[in-house]
């Protein structure tokens, strides 16, 4: 029985070793070359069979392939195989798996873009460069949305950024066709990212803490929020509000003004063009005006109001919230006396979404315990309004 058992053993490890190809192997699937990585269990789509092969309409890429004997994980997505494909329509790409440099480049008839099955794996910069028909992106799971990843995209209109906490260089740069976006959790927003977003009149970044060098140049933007989440605008970002002659609104949730500096002795500060002075009405909290009146940069505003609503807690009772005990040590109790439905997402200080809940009762409960000692965002979501609860857990 012994004798068997070994023999059956010996026959499966040498049947498994077989059908297991050794690292650096190449082999061919359909139209795709791969080649076994890391430890022998995963591919990198290297290239097309042959520089002629034609890929068109809709393009599926799986998490797995086969090779005819064992499953692989597609870990990398080279950057030759797709690019100026002009016959590509869609692009799916169904596993957690890194894209390089450029990989979509030029795509012209790419008309829809799904990675939200991306999360931990890095898309290089410029992935969809360049593809001036793609009109709608889903990249909720990504975090880091990064350099001139939609640069050039002129009919893009919308794009799903759930989760995204950096919004990289030149993002989307020329992507004349979006007229909003929703960035809930972005917490750093790199240079130019939105430049010459003609058309873009929102933006929503309730927890961003960086904007750099030009961030909204040559937008549509009428009005924008700045959280009082948001620490540092670069002192270096000359030309941040250049050519947006359509702004009107600048409302700040913090109470103490930023610190910025002007950029000579002869009072010139290139975050805002001279204009925008007499012709943008600055909004900030209730009591926080003399503090602003005071500082360099905000007191050349002609006009600065005070606003309670901008409040967080005066926002949460005008909405009908409470939330307690703060800090806490594991719940936090909810009550919502006007019964409302909503969405509540916790996200950390670094904007990153940890749980997520709905609720549709006058009361309940987050169960923060698992999270570890700090401060932490509440972001509230109804049908009547919005506001952020910071919640301290101990």
């Amino acid at each position: 029985m012994k004798k068997i058992l070994l023999l059956f053993v010996t026959l499966f490890t040498i049947t498994l070793t077989n059908a297991q190809q050794a690292v650096g192997t190449e082999f061919t699937v359909g139209d795709f070359i791969y080649r076994v990585t890391g430890d022998g269990t995963t591919v990198t789509l290297l290239s097309k069979v042959t520089p002629e092969t034609v890929i068109s309409g809709a393009v599926v890429i799986p998490a797995t392939i086969s090779d005819g004997a064992f499953n692989y994980s597609i870990s990398l997505i080279e950057s030759a195989p797709f690019n100026d494909e002009a016959g590509i329509t869609s692009i799916v790409v169904e596993g957690d798996t890194e894209i390089k440099f450029q990989a979509f480049r030029a795509l012209t008839s790419l008309t829809t873009v799904d990675i939200s099955a991306i999360a931990t794996a890095k898309v290089g910069n410029s992935a969809f460069i360049n593809c001036t028909a793609l009109k709608t992106a889903n990249v909720s799971n990504l975090t880091n949305a990064g350099t001139n990843m939609f640069k050039g995209c002129t009919a893009l209109e919308s794009v799903d950024l759930t989760n995204a906490t950096v919004i990289g260089n030149n993002m989307f740069h020329n992507c004349i066709s979006l007229t909003s976006i929703d960035a809930p959790a972005a917490t750093f927003i790199d240079n130019l990212a939105f430049y010459l977003c003609a058309n873009l009149t929102q933006i929503n970044i309730p927890v961003v803490e960086t904007i750099k060098t030009g961030a909204f140049n040559t937008t549509g933007i009428t009005s924008l929020t700045l959280p009082a989440s948001l620490v540092t605008i670069d002192e270096t970002n000359y030309n941040m509000f250049k050519n947006i002659t359509s702004l009107t609104s600048l409302t700040l949730l913090g109470e103490t003004p930023l610190v910025l500096t002007y950029d000579s002795a002869d009072g010139v500060n290139t975050i805002f063009e001279p204009e925008l002075f007499n012709n943008v009405t600055l909004t900030v909290p209730e009591g926080a005006g003399a503090a602003y009146f005071a500082a360099d940069v905000w007191k050349n505003f002609s006009t600065i109001t005070e606003a309670s609503s901008l409040s967080v807690d005066s926002k949460e009772q005008e909405l009908g919230w409470s939330f307690y005990p703060n800090p806490t040590t594991d719940v936090v109790s909810i009550k919502n006396s006007k019964l409302v439905n909503a969405a509540i997402t916790v996200y950390d200080l670094n904007g990153r979404a940890l749980l997520s809940k709905t609720i549709n009762s006058v009361e309940s409960e987050v169960n923060i315990s698992n999270l570890h000692s700090g401060i932490y965002l509440f972001n509230v979501t109804t049908d009547t309004g919005a506001f952020v609860k910071r919640i301290v857990k101990q």
